[in-house]
């Protein structure tokens, strides 16, 4: 027996041996073949006691790398299992095999919770038993097979194979089938689109590169439809195809089963049985929409260009030379100390072909290099952290993000005694509600916040029940931050420097909303709640935060606001309507949505991304009329009509408006067939001193345009304010400083009389053409005015210039003014522009020929540049080439592939060709190899 042999031997013994005396310690049943137990651990997200059963064979584990783990699922509720059939028992004693039952902590689908306790459960066995981390299985059926799906694609980097029965993989299935609106059932509110990608492993079934994955599809399953396996195994073959040799996927298809009748163990675990985990990737892809699902193995994703968007990163090693491709990402990190280049005594990094770092093999984040469009023109090492606050993968929301890390829940206790007393109700039922779900015993306390220790606000998520009149708490952080939501007693303010401040004023409206947290120089999160929404039809069951806390995961974004007045926004039914959930919470809701990476207010996240997205079963809608008269009564009212883009109503619309001048008054209203909501004028007030605005709009399946809106604000006479508006058209573009930018702003008549406005654009450098501009405008009005602005030179980011607007009609005057905001994009470091790529076809077998034609734009000045080339697809870098170039002059760079380069495969290739030293300056060209 060789040395090894022995050591080997002896571990195997030792393990062994440990098992046995554990084994022989703990309580329960023990039969001859091994122990079947309960343990319980402490969960360090709400400090609650949780279990888990095990068998644990008297069988010493096959290797000394531990015993292999198979983890099964329960389906949709709650349970802890000691039980095991014999069949479990046979084969973990014959296998040498743990097995345990989890527990999800609730009906999540081990999502939000349910995924973070899965992997603590992991952990917890592997302290207690030793685990071959190689040999981690996941099986379940119903809400377990959905786990262990999910599991397997999210983290195939913990399990060497999954195999789940009947589980979800597409929320366009899952949602609709069982939580949209009963009257619209193909419809999603917008804002959870990203959230609910997220949690369906269709939508980034390509992480599971190296992933062993089965399914076990059961066709007459009218639980789980059958196409939830069908659409994922389509897309994992179709994926297989452009990528062979990854992306094992097993489908076994029973048509005639109905749900659950189609689960195997013996199938299940000999499909186990030949798989083991390769924790060495040379390669990995990584996709997801949220920063938090967005590492796996050597590699995260630290931003993205456009929120809410999928983002990818598939890094690949071939000896020193890393190869990094994205998409949608503008920050990311390679951790090169784990990835197979750890060896190597230097590595070179390329990005989406851009050479981007040559050095020792240690963490490096690199960031992108954007033009003027958004485009990505080259990477950057990062030597510094960004500036400010940043949304980072441990802290990006959204509200159910809060949950996953340890938390404690307070109410406020500076407020009047009604006061206080409401918040702690509110409280209390957020952790009666959380204890029922995901504990199902003593957990979570609702705790006084003058009660709490400067180490609680410093190390734990603060959940703060109250505002800023009756939080102490929360006056303190907003004294050292001011935050986005101002969340009063008297409403909810939402701060918009950009497209003016929308005020919900009324107890009526509520607020659950997350955000760093002041009170730990921004570790953790601030999770405000205030109000609750009535979940009956009778205006009764008042719940907050802690209703339906499965879809916690995907049911929120960083910031909600509700209107809880049924008179306003009557209840409306789920599709399913399970007890207890009995509404759609979300007709509830009348704004919703996203901050941008720095933690600000950005309106235009969601409508920016449905444009690139365009969205099934979804449309932009938008304000198409707003008029003010008088009903039979003699009352005055507001009319908002709302329609698609096709001038189709929208009966779904929520509309909140506000009447404000003499007095303020807040209301909201859900639009009748003919996508129309009233707003009768508050009695006893002066009507010339009245105007009327549209607050907000949303619609299940819509995205507010308010761009596209014909009108937002009303004046009704001489006295009423803001007569006339102005704002920016779009959205701040960027520019260089060697040219000039249009910059166009919208100039409203809100008043019943005709104007003629004289608009003004002014910079603090620069020069603006033309210095003023008159815009005739009738009665309720709106007309766009450009300018151009030629900036000077400048540090790049952003720059403000200030738009004004003056207007007059008889002996009334109006003026308005509104920020104008710019991002100046850096220049190119060489006056360099590339004026063609060319790379030709080639036969199998000939070298690739690639040349770039490149102009010195100067007038006076020499250059002298280096310039880079990539074949994409191929991996391939040939060597840089440096070239002068005179005044006004070209020149062309060529590269032909050697004599001793491996011959190209069949297929298309994508050259970028850049010069290195002038950010920007970039190019690319197609060729193919026949």
């Amino acid at each position: 027996m060789t040395a090894t042999e022995v050591k080997v031997s002896r571990l195997s013994i030792v393990t062994f041996l440990l098992g046995l005396m554990l084994a022989l310690c703990i309580e329960g049943p023990v039969s001859a073949q091994g122990v079947a137990k309960l343990i319980h651990y402490r969960s360090p997200l709400d400090d609650s006691m949780q279990a888990y059963g095990v068998y644990l064979p008297a069988a010493p584990p096959a290797s000394a790398d531990g015993y292999p783990l198979v983890l099964h699922g329960h389906g949709y509720g709650w349970s802890v299992s000691s039980g095991f059939s014999s069949f479990q028992k046979r084969w973990a004693e014959e296998h040498g095999w743990i097995i345990i039952n989890l527990n999800a902590r609730g009906p999540n689908f081990y999502e939000g919770v349910g995924d973070v306790e899965t992997l603590n459960v992991i952990e917890d066995a592997a302290a207690r038993f030793g685990i071959d981390r190689k040999r981690i299985y996941f099986t379940g059926g119903s809400m377990g097979g959905t786990g262990a799906i999910r599991q397997g694609l999210r983290h195939p980097d913990v399990f060497a194979a999954v195999m789940g029965v009947d589980g979800w993989t597409d929320y366009r299935l899952w949602h609709y089938h069982w939580y949209a609106r009963t009257d619209c059932r193909d419809l999603i509110e917008e804002f959870r689109r990203p959230l609910l990608e997220a949690c369906s492993p269709l939508y980034w079934a390509g992480r599971g590169r190296w992933a062993e994955s089965g399914h076990i599809v059961d066709g007459s399953d009218t639980t789980v439809w059958p196409e939830n396996g069908l659409r994922l195994r389509d897309k994992l073959y179709r994926l297989s195809l452009s990528d062979p040799g990854t992306y094992r996927y097993k489908v076994i298809y029973n048509p005639h089963l109905g749900h659950g009748g189609g689960t195997r163990m013996d199938v299940i675990y000999n499909y186990f049985l030949g798989n083991s985990l390769s924790l060495g990737r040379e390669d990995f892809l990584v996709e997801t929409t949220r920063l938090a699902h967005g590492a796996l193995y050597w590699g995260r994703m630290e931003a993205f260009i456009t929120r809410g968007l999928s983002g990818g990163l598939h890094a690949e090693a071939d000896g020193p030379v890393i190869s990094a491709f994205t998409s949608n990402l503008k920050a990311f990190t390679l951790y090169l100390g784990a990835s197979p280049a750890n060896e190597c005594d230097e590595v070179s990094v390329y990005a989406d072909g851009f050479f981007c770092y040559q050095g020792a093999p240690r963490a490096v984040t690199f960031e992108a290099d954007l033009d003027a469009g958004g485009k990505v023109v080259g990477w950057h090492l990062r030597t510094e952290p960004p500036a400010g606050l940043t949304k980072t993968p441990e802290l990006a929301g959204p509200i159910g993000d809060a949950f996953v890390r340890p938390f404690l829940v307070a109410y406020a206790t500076d407020g009047p005694p009604g006061t206080v007393e409401r918040h702690r109700l509110e409280a209390e039922q957020f952790a009666a509600d959380w204890n029922a779900f995901m504990v199902h015993g003593p957990g979570v306390r609702a705790l006084a916040e003058d009660g709490l220790a400067p180490a609680d606000l410093k190390g734990k998520t603060l959940v703060l029940f109250g505002t800023l009149d009756s939080s102490a708490l929360l006056r303190r952080a907003w004294a050292m931050h001011e935050l986005p939501v101002e969340v009063r007693e008297s409403g909810v303010i939402v701060h918009d420097p950009v497209y003016r401040d929308r005020r919900y004023l009324g107890e009526k409206f509520g607020v659950f909303f997350c955000y760093p947290n002041p009170l730990s120089d921004f570790r953790t999160y601030l999770v405000i709640c205030n109000g609750r929404f009535f979940t009956k039809p009778d205006g009764t069951v008042p719940k907050g935060l802690g209703y339906d806390l499965e879809k916690l995961p995907w049911g929120y974004p960083d910031y909600v606001i509700f209107n809880s007045n049924q008179a306003e926004l009557p209840h409306v039914l789920n599709v399913n309507n399970k007890p207890p959930v009995t509404c759609y919470e979300a007709g509830y809701f009348v704004e919703a949505g996203f901050f941008d990476e720095h933690w600000r207010l950005d309106r235009r996240l969601q409508l920016d991304r449905v444009r690139i997205q365009k969205p099934e079963h979804h449309s932009l809608i938008h304000v198409a009329d707003l008029s003010l008269a008088r009903g039979e009564d003699g009352l005055l009212a507001a009319s908002v009509t709302v329609t698609n883009a096709a001038g189709e109503a929208v009966p779904t619309a929520r509309v909140t408006g506000r009447w404000w001048g003499d007095g303020e008054v807040v209301k909201s209203a859900s639009a009748d067939e003919e996508g129309r909501a009233l707003f009768p004028a508050p009695e006893g007030r002066a009507e010339e001193r009245l105007s009327f605005e549209v607050v907000n709009v949303m619609a299940t399946g819509a995205t507010y345009d308010w761009t596209a809106d014909a009108a937002t604000t009303r004046a009704v006479g001489w006295a009423s304010p803001r007569q006339l508006e102005i704002s920016q058209l779009d959205r701040p573009p960027a520019a260089s400083l060697r040219d000039s930018v249009a910059l166009s702003v919208c100039v409203s008549n809100n008043s019943p009389e005709a104007r003629e406005a004289v608009v003004r654009l002014s910079a603090s450098s620069g020069e603006v053409l033309p210095a003023q501009q008159q815009a005739p405008l009738e009665a309720g009005q709106k007309r766009a005015v450009s300018f151009t602005w030629w900036p000077v030179p400048q540090s790049p980011g952003p720059c403000e210039l200030r738009a004004e607007a003056t207007a007059a009609a008889g002996d009334a005057s109006a003026s308005a003014s509104c920020p104008v905001r710019v991002r100046i994009v850096p220049e190119p470091d060489l006056p360099l522009v590339i004026s063609e790529v060319k790379a030709d076809d080639i036969e199998r077998g000939k070298p690739y020929h690639i040349s770039v034609s490149l102009t010195n734009v100067s007038r006076d000045a020499e250059v002298q540049a280096t310039v880079r080339c990539a074949l994409l697809e191929a991996r391939r870098y040939p060597a840089a080439k440096t070239v002068e170039i005179a005044p006004g002059g070209s020149a062309t760079v060529e590269w032909t592939g050697a004599a001793e380069e491996p011959a190209l495969d069949k297929g298309e290739y994508t050259v970028r060709v850049y010069v290195a030293d002038a950010q920007g300056v970039t190019a690319t060209a197609n060729f193919a190899v026949r």
